[in-house]
């Protein structure tokens, strides 16, 4: 776990993608901890759930056309 501590606080502030690939394990671990369920596969599945869904509400929004912020010209 310092491992994963230390990897994030080293790349964070150049790479936050790869920030977020380090914090995941560590909040695994953590919440499955937490709930008294440490190395359950649920709380694992319930994250990849969470985000496909969220990726793919991301994708979405990013092709919504923004007109109202557009001045004319």
């Amino acid at each position: 776990m310092i491992r994963a501590k230390f990897g994030i606080e080293l790349v964070v502030a150049r790479n936050y993608a790869l920030a977020l690939v380090l914090i995941t394990p560590l909040v695994l671990v953590l919440t499955g901890a937490a709930a008294g369920e440490f190395g359950s596969v649920a709380i694992a599945g319930e994250r990849v759930v969470d985000t496909i869904v969220g990726s793919a509400l991301a994708v979405a929004v990013s092709f919504v056309p923004l007109r109202a912020y557009r001045r004319p010209a």
